[in-house]
């Protein structure tokens, strides 16, 4: 039995996804079993003199001499090729016309043309996606993680890609808990060390990456954040926030596993500088608060400090620090994805939610959109190199139309999204909600996309002030 197929008996009903539909979906691969077949391949041999090559894997259904089958990499970028088998062997001077349900070597056509590795899966053309990729899933999970105990050399580790990495990973946690469970500190701190030096790895192959993709959502207008809410005996925990990132050949399968509406998927290209990953994550992580990178929506991840360093200020002027608000900003991302709660679950995490709103709002700094100051309308900087607006100068600040007929201040917690919708015409004061709440209701990082601002007025920020002070103690 493959450590995939021991994987799903343990999990329960919902994760291994044992339902009707499942069963009827296996029931039609044991009834085409005489013309369907899977098969992952576990090594590879090069012939002399020849274009063909031998691979070793298991077959799941039937395989004849003769058939054409078809080759798809889920681990790496590529197009599905075909190819035909010239001969089968069940074992040493074994050979046979067929295979059934057994680990078999076969000879391929000119497989030395196509791209062909470890987790490769041969298949029939009519195969489903989701039966391929279980194939490339578990044929991972048997070479890396049963045979090898996820004990990877350099080699190894360069030969795999970042996803492929991330199965193996997943399924050596299961393992380790399920199947070979340390039984003293040294065996644990080896599993560590395996993990943490995986998650280096899969964090220097992204980060060096032509491109990567990752879910958006159409709420915001930014990477889908992605945590879960826990109730606990004192209240509810959220989970480290993060992000969803994977191969472009892996989209398919990450739609069907989130099964959220309102989401996109975006390719994000690095560049000719090969920076554009970074700066991307950079910007994911500490201008909208992600905390980690969630690879092919699995149940590992990476820390945004491992991808990405946090940016230093303590040696910059306090006037020229930017703008940034993370701690904020993830959670009104967070709150913008559910949009209106269609359920009792989704309206608790909704309040938990605006419940961490309200104990940022009055301590950050804002920026509010402004014109019609020159230089020469400004004093000389101080020591600090904050400068200040000479007295009854006119300028002018941003508002909207806001509630009850008053207008609104228009409010950003960073320059990225101001300029989402003011132009270079415009400067930016930096401000306090408390500075501005008693002459306006203001209205927060007022963008194309509604759902991610917030409104707020003197009453909700009265009450935001007392949650704190009482938090506070």
């Amino acid at each position: 039995m493959s450590l995939l197929n021991r994987n799903l008996q343990k999990k329960d009903t919902k994760e291994a996804d044992i339902s009707v539909q499942a069963l009827a979906e296996q029931l039609a691969r044991e009834a085409t079993r005489t013309t369907a077949f899977t098969y992952g391949v576990e090594d590879i041999f090069n012939l002399q003199d020849s274009d063909d090559r031998v691979v070793v894997g298991k077959v799941e259904g039937t395989v004849k001499v003769g058939d054409t089958v078809y080759l798809t990499n889920f681990g790496i970028e590529s197009e599905m090729q075909s190819t035909t088998v010239v001969s089968i062997e069940l074992g040493p001077e074994k050979p046979a016309d067929r295979a059934s349900d057994c680990v078999a070597a076969l000879r391929l056509e000119n497989l030395s043309k196509y791209a062909v590795r470890i987790g490769t899966v041969l298949h029939t053309g009519q195969t489903a996606l989701r039966e391929i990729y279980r194939r490339y899933y578990s044929t991972l999970g048997d070479v890396y993680v049963a045979k090898k105990q996820f004990a990877l050399t350099e080699e190894e580790f360069d030969k795999l890609s970042y996803a492929e990495i991330t199965e193996c990973w997943n399924l050596y946690v299961w393992y380790t808990r399920n199947v070979m469970k340390p039984s003293n500190e040294h065996e644990e701190g080896l599993i560590k060390d395996r993990m943490n030096k995986a998650a280096k790895v899969i964090a220097k192959k992204i980060q060096k990456a032509d491109a990567i993709s990752c879910v958006f959502s159409n709420n915001t207008g930014e990477p889908f954040m992605y945590s879960k809410t826990v109730k606990k005996d004192d209240g509810y925990m959220c989970s480290p926030i993060g992000i969803v990132l994977f191969p472009k050949q892996y989209e398919a399968i990450i739609r069907e596993r989130m099964g959220q509406e309102n989401i996109e998927i975006r390719e994000i290209s690095n560049g000719e500088n090969k920076q554009g990953i970074c700066n991307f994550l950079g910007q994911t992580f500490y201008m909208n608060g992600a905390d980690e990178v969630i690879p092919v929506f699995k149940n590992v991840s990476i820390s945004n400090s491992i991808l990405v360093a946090q940016p230093d200020f303590s040696k910059m002027p306090e006037m020229n620090i930017p703008v940034m608000n993370p701690k904020l900003v993830k959670w009104m991302l967070l709150m913008a994805q559910i949009g209106e709660p269609q359920s009792e679950e989704q309206n608790t995490i909704f309040r938990l939610y605006y419940h961490f709103i309200s104990m940022e709002i009055p301590k950050a700094k804002f920026i509010v959109p402004m014109k019609g100051i020159k230089p020469e309308d400004m004093e000389e900087p101080d020591a600090q190199g904050r400068a200040v607006v000479k007295k009854d100068t006119k300028f002018s600040i941003a508002t909207v139309n806001g509630k009850n007929g008053k207008p609104a201040a228009v409010m950003y917690t960073d320059w990225k999204r101001l300029r989402m919708r003011y132009n270079e015409e415009w400067n930016g004061m930096i401000v306090m909600l408390e500075n501005i709440i008693n002459n306006y209701d203001c209205a927060i990082n007022v963008t194309e996309y509604v759902r991610a601002g917030v409104y707020i007025n003197k009453e909700m920020f009265e009450n935001m002030k007392k949650l704190q002070e009482i938090r506070q103690g």
